[in-house]
């Protein structure tokens, strides 16, 4: 076996908790049978890697090339934008192309929030 934990941990493993610099996955206690938090390695060129890789990937490539979150969310078939969330992870170079659709719009008047 590849990764020493219980089936149903296994399943739950969520993106934001894979740290591919110390190939490790985080297992909160909230999904542990025994309620403790604890890190477990993998390794990062056998099975396990490649799976969550593909995982990761095909949202996160959508969110890189502009697909509107509300669409991916519909692809996937997430009940709501928080599931949704919590398989992409945006990078600070996309955070900043997305902001600099708004910062190219420099001369635009700002108006308050309320309307005014």
């Amino acid at each position: 076996m590849e990764l020493w934990c219980r089936r149903g941990e296994m399943l739950l493993i969520q993106n934001k908790r894979v740290n591919w610099d110390t190939h490790q996955i985080g297992i909160p206690g909230a999904n542990a049978k025994d309620k403790e938090n604890r890190r477990i390695p993998f390794n990062p060129n056998g099975r396990l890697a490649a799976i969550l890789k593909r995982r990761a990937e095909g949202a996160c490539r959508l969110l890189a090339d502009g697909v509107d979150i509300r669409i991916i969310q519909l692809m996937l078939g997430h009940a709501s934008i928080q599931q949704t969330q919590r398989y992409l992870n945006v990078t600070d170079e996309e955070m900043r192309r997305g902001l600099e659709v708004s910062w190219k719009n420099e001369g635009r008047p700002l108006r308050l929030a309320s309307g005014s």
